[in-house]
This record gives C-alpha cells, sequence and structure tokens, in this order.
C-alpha cells in the first residue's frame, strides 16, 4: 500500500489560503507532481519554507470535489499508461494558484514514508498501475474555488472507483428488488413481464445495432463519435465480437465498450466492458478505463453506464453553468426568460429556432450559455456551422442589451494586418529616432469648432520630478492654443542655446532674460520712450584711455562719454586731459558737443552732420571767472582817478603807475 506521512501546507501556501478564506480572489488547484528530492528527514519548519522540489517525474492534473461542510478535496491519479520505464519518488507536490495574479506556487508537500516506485506501462500503452492521493483541504465560508473542468479532461482512477463504489450502495438494495419489476423494454421496443422466477428475458433489438466493417478506416473506433450502438464483428481488438455504444451531448462524447459476447448479448457471466470519454469535441480522448461486472445485473450496467455520465456531469461541472447541455426547453419564447444553464438548441427545426424572440443572428444549429444571479448575468451563443460567430450580451436589473458579435482574433489574415501594422509603424516612427520624409507631418485633431476638447495631444518629456510638454489645447470655442507647458518645482525654464550654451531664457514664470529691439518691434504700446523725453545715454564705463581721441568721432549719438589721461584731436584744449564728452542731437542739423575737464571746466560747441565740423570749441564762463572780473573791476575802481584837468590827470598817473586816470 503507498504511503505518505501527513501533507505539509508550505508559508507560501498559507498565505494563499489565507488571503483566500478572507474573501480575497479564487483559488484554482492546477497540477500535482511526483519528485525524487526527499524531504523525510527534515524537520516541518524546513519544509514549509520550500518553494520548489527538485528532480521532477512525473506531472498530472488534479481533480477538485464541490465543496461540503466547508471541506474539499483535491485528487490527483499518477497513471503509468505512458511510461516507458519505472520511475521513483519521494514526495508528491501540490501546487496552485490565485486566479487574480496566475502565480502558481507550491501549496503543500506530501511526504513519502519510503521510496516508492511507479512501474512502466504495457506496450500497448494500456494503463496497468496508477497511484491516487487525495489532499482534503478545509476553506473558509468567504473563501472561492475555482472548478473548472481541464480542457485535456484527464479521467482519474480515484473518481471512477469513487463512482462504482456509489453505485453499489445506491443500487443494490434495487437489483434485490428486480425480480418484482412487472415489465420493462428497450428504447421503443415491446415491453417485456418476467417469468415465474421473476427474471425479465430482455434482448437487444439486432435492427436498432449499426454493423460496422473495422477494416474501412472511416469506422476506426477514434472517429466514431455520433451516438448509436455499433457491433465489431470480428471486433477490432480481436476475432471476438465488439459492441460499443456511444454518447454524444453536442459538446462532450463517451464510449462504452462490451467485450467477450454471446450472441444475443444477453449473457453477463464473462462480459467486459471499458469506458472512455473525450470533454469538448476538438479534445483528446481520455485512456480506457476497464471495469469488471462479473456480479453486476444488466440493470445493473445499465445504470452504471448513464449514472457514470451524469457523474461526469456533476463532477466536472464548472462554478456556474452545467457541463453538459440540456436540449432547448420547447416552452421557451423568449430568450429574456431563458433560466441558467447550457442549451443544445439542435432539437429545435429552423422555424422553431426563428420563432423565438431576442434570438442573435445564428441558425437552429447551436448552443446557449446562459448565467443569471438576481437580476444581473449574461449570455453566449454560437453555431457548430460558422464557428467564427460568437455573440454575447450582458443583462443589469434584468434587462438584456442587445447582441454583440465577438471579434475572432486568432485568424491568419488578422494576425497578418497586425503583422503588418507593427511593421508600418517601426517604420515610421522607429524608437531610436531618425529623419522623417520631406514636409512629413505629425497631425492632431481636436473637436468642432464649439467643443472645448482641452489637450488634443503633443510631445512630453520627463526626467526626474520635472516634465515639459508641448500641446494643442482647445480651450474655447473656435480657439486651439499652442501651449508649452512646464510641470512640478518651477526649476526648469525655456533655455535659448547658441552651440550648446545659453543665449538667454525664459523663465517658468514667464521672464525674459535676454535683450529686445524695440525698433523691430511691431504695435509698440503709446508711451513715453527714450526718442520721445531725448535721454540720452551715460556710460559710465571707459571709452578710451592713454590714446589719442577725436572728438568727431562721438558726434552719432546723444551721450556721454568717459576718457582717461587721453590728447584730443579736434578737441578744445591741447595736452594730455581726463574727463567728458557730452553730445546733444536734436537732428542731423543740429548738434551741441560739451568737453566737461576733470577740473570741472566745460567747453561747447556746434555742428551738424553736413561736415561742419570744424565748429570752434568756446569755454563757459564760471564762478572763477566773474570772480576775476569782479576783482578786475574793484581793483579799476580801486585804482582810478577822475578830473577834468588835463595836467592834474597827468600828474597823478605819474605818482600811480598802476592806476588809470580818467579825464572829462
Amino acid at each position: 500500500m503507498v504511503k505518505f506521512k501527513d501533507t505539509i501546507i508550505t508559508d507560501a501556501g498559507r498565505k494563499l489560503l489565507l488571503k483566500i478564506g478572507a474573501g480575497e480572489g479564487e483559488i484554482a488547484y492546477t497540477k500535482a507532481v511526483l519528485f525524487g528530492q526527499s524531504v523525510t528527514n527534515m524537520q516541518d519548519d524546513e519544509i514549509r519554507k520550500l518553494t520548489q522540489l527538485q528532480d521532477e517525474k512525473m506531472e498530472t492534473h488534479v481533480a477538485v470535489t464541490p465543496p461540503k461542510d466547508n471541506t474539499l478535496t483535491v485528487s490527483a491519479s499518477f497513471v503509468n499508461s505512458a511510461l516507458t520505464q519505472d520511475i521513483t519518488f519521494n514526495s508528491v507536490g501540490w501546487f496552485a494558484k490565485n486566479n487574480e495574479d496566475n502565480v502558481e506556487i507550491l501549496l503543500g508537500i506530501s511526504p513519502s514514508i519510503d521510496p516508492q516506485t511507479l512501474a512502466a506501462g504495457s506496450p500497448d500503452h494500456r494503463s496497468t498501475a496508477s497511484i491516487d492521493i487525495e489532499l482534503a483541504m478545509a476553506i473558509s465560508d468567504a473563501a472561492k474555488v475555482d472548478l473548472t473542468v481541464n480542457e485535456i479532461g484527464v479521467a482519474y482512477i480515484s473518481d471512477v472507483n469513487a463512482a462504482i463504489e456509489k453505485l453499489k450502495t445506491e443500487y443494490d438494495p434495487k437489483i434485490a428488488e428486480a425480480g418484482k419489476v412487472k415489465g420493462a423494454k428497450i428504447n421503443e421496443g415491446n415491453i417485456v413481464t418476467p417469468d415465474a422466477k421473476g427474471i425479465l428475458n430482455l434482448v437487444v433489438d439486432s435492427e436498432q445495432i449499426i454493423k460496422v466493417d473495422p477494416a474501412q478506416p472511416q469506422n476506426n473506433v477514434d472517429n466514431l463519435t455520433n451516438s448509436g450502438t455499433y457491433e465489431f464483428n470480428p471486433g477490432y481488438l480481436s476475432d471476438r465480437p465488439i459492441l460499443l455504444k456511444v454518447f454524444n451531448d453536442g459538446d462532450n462524447i463517451y464510449q462504452v465498450e462490451f467485450s467477450n459476447l454471446t450472441e444475443t448479448y444477453g449473457n453477463l457471466d464473462t462480459l467486459d466492458f471499458r469506458v472512455r470519454y473525450r470533454v469538448r469535441l476538438q479534445g483528446n480522448w481520455t485512456n480506457w478505463k476497464e471495469i469488471n461486472t462479473s456480479n453486476l445485473s444488466e440493470n445493473y450496467v445499465n445504470n452504471l453506464i448513464q449514472s457514470k455520465i451524469d457523474g461526469l456531469s456533476s463532477t466536472y461541472a464548472t462554478k456556474s453553468a452545467v457541463a453538459i447541455a440540456k436540449p432547448y426547453p420547447i416552452g421557451v419564447t423568449d430568450l429574456n426568460n431563458l433560466l441558467e444553464g447550457r442549451y443544445n438548441t439542435r432539437n429545435l427545426t429552423e422555424n422553431q429556432w426563428q420563432a423565438i424572440k431576442n434570438i442573435p443572428p445564428i441558425d437552429h444549429f447551436g448552443m446557449i450559455i446562459c448565467y443569471r444571479e438576481d437580476g444581473d448575468g449574461w449570455q453566449l451563443a454560437f453555431s457548430t456551422s460558422d464557428h467564427d460567430a460568437i455573440y454575447y450580451r450582458g443583462t443589469g436589473a434584468g434587462i438584456y442589451n442587445g447582441w454583440q458579435r465577438l471579434a475572432y482574433v486568432n485568424t491568419d489574415d488578422i494576425l497578418k494586418k497586425i503583422a503588418s501594422a507593427n511593421d508600418n509603424a517601426n517604420i515610421r516612427l522607429p524608437l531610436s529616432g531618425g529623419n522623417m520624409d520631406l514636409r512629413s507631418i505629425i497631425q492632431w485633431t481636436g473637436g468642432g469648432i464649439s467643443d472645448n476638447t482641452g489637450n488634443l495631444g503633443g510631445l512630453v518629456w520627463i526626467g526626474g520630478t520635472d516634465n515639459a510638454r508641448i500641446y494643442g489645447d482647445q480651450d474655447g470655442n473656435d480657439n486651439l492654443d499652442l501651449a508649452f507647458d512646464l510641470g512640478d518645482d518651477g526649476s526648469n525654464h525655456f533655455s535659448f542655446r547658441k552651440n550648446g550654451a545659453e543665449t538667454s531664457a525664459i523663465t517658468n514664470d514667464g521672464h525674459f532674460t535676454g535683450t529686445v529691439d524695440w525698433d523691430h518691434i511691431n504695435n509698440k504700446p503709446n508711451v513715453a520712450v527714450q526718442g520721445d523725453l531725448q535721454n540720452y545715454t551715460f556710460n559710465d564705463n571707459v571709452v578710451a584711455t592713454n590714446r589719442e581721441v577725436d572728438c568727431n568721432d562721438y558726434l552719432y549719438k546723444t551721450g556721454i562719454f568717459k576718457f582717461v589721461n587721453v590728447t584730443f584731436k579736434n578737441g578744445p584744449v591741447a595736452g594730455t586731459k581726463w574727463g567728458w564728452i557730452q553730445t546733444l542731437r536734436y537732428d542731423g542739423n543740429s548738434i551741441i558737443q560739451f568737453y566737461i575737464d576733470s577740473g570741472g571746466q566745460i567747453w561747447w560747441r556746434q555742428t551738424n552732420d553736413r561736415g561742419l565740423r570744424g565748429a570752434i570749441w568756446q569755454r563757459l564762463v564760471d564762478t572763477r571767472d566773474t570772480s576775476d572780473l569782479q576783482n578786475q573791476i574793484n581793483q579799476l575802481k580801486n585804482n582810478h582817478y577822475d578830473t577834468t584837468d588835463l595836467n592834474a590827470g597827468i600828474n597823478w598817473s605819474k605818482n600811480n603807475p598802476n592806476g588809470t586816470a580818467y579825464i572829462y
């Protein structure tokens, strides 16, 4: 007997289960794996810290039973049908994920007490051995568990055995009462009553059995998918006849094989049969499951087949839709009133289908999947005659929206268009940059003339926490601005550069650091400017030093010019001088120039632009000159003699040689 120690949930598994238990997400049990690594000698705490196991030997899908009393069972069956050599393993790893992030983790580890071996399968690839193991998990009321069937349709031997045991418990008492049955019939055959011993002699109507020649390729057992009963005589396994029963519900296919038959198919003493199925029409067949029925009655076999089919329907159901489709209910004449479930519409005629209200534009060879929860839900519809036509509609507050066809993106044509679009985009706008064609443009188109669309799109640069944006802003009726937008902390600005060096800038609060050429500014404000006020420029910087200066060179504009240790040409005085030249231009006809020396004396001259630049410099009288003149006047007053006598005047002059005698 296969023996394992108690399964240990890893730390990562605990976190996942706590999160699911709090109602955050939905857990999906994904797989079980046999590993060669042994953890038997490790402490439990060491095992809980593991996030992976080494030396993977074999992987299989798991089956999950619906939760009951807050407990669910995860089971795995490792079948040797595909093994070509024996494998030895020491532990089983259980894996799961949260459907919110789809990150698969190692949920738990089941250590083997001793190394175990799973022998290789037989050459005909039929399973001769398996290892079945189950994991019981307690969940909270808020936990959500994904019970979706694996698409490849794995059959688990443990499930089949459990189903058989369930059938025995349920039907053995009924078999004991089988002799009391008044009568029975097969399909549409005649009613057969029991004989004196209470035995029903039921014979299969040979006209309802399809005889098959196994030599024909189309009669390969894998290709028999239509519902019915098929006889192979001789059989495809040996010369013994075989009876094959096929159930096709439009989505899944089930085959039951009876062998070692008598001519009337009525003796069950040596009857053997196998069961297999295929989930969805495009799936793969599961391995045959052989069942020994030597102790079963005919009714037991029939009931077993039907209950096995029903069991698969309930075990592998999704959360909200039955896995086996039901025929469309004839009495429902409006899809708005369809109850939750999956419905095959092929039981209807085309006229019946078209008479139903609110149907999608497909024919009656279709399937309707309906999900309802209170007033919300959805419906999905498609037809097998057009695999690309899938329609969907949802409902809120009990009112369905209109049907919408879902895009089919897996066609070669669309994939080619996507590839072409990507290639075209990469050629036109390479991520690494490049040259655009001459006169090519990038255009963003906004709304109508009365739409305040706002930002129409543009260019964005992001560096650190700063950003710079240029975009069109439709911020008013028939108005579109080009916005230069600097973002974050105000440290950035518009920089004007020459060969990488900044020459001027506009700060992010609008200040301009460059110069303005007012002569080329249109529509200047009507305010007084320098020319109106006849102001002049005072240049406090030294214009010239230690050289000859031509005063005529400073007649071209109004201003004051500073000189140091210069000699003048066309100037007012000779020698080395320190001082200023001031020029006043009224216009080209009247120019006045002053020279002010460092001692405070002032000279001036008048000229014009027609060449009269030889105007004579004249010195302005200052207080020193008036003082000298006053002194001269006082001296004249104090040193003069007024008389009418000529001889007296002559005598006074002789005695006062520095004085002046005035004779009247």
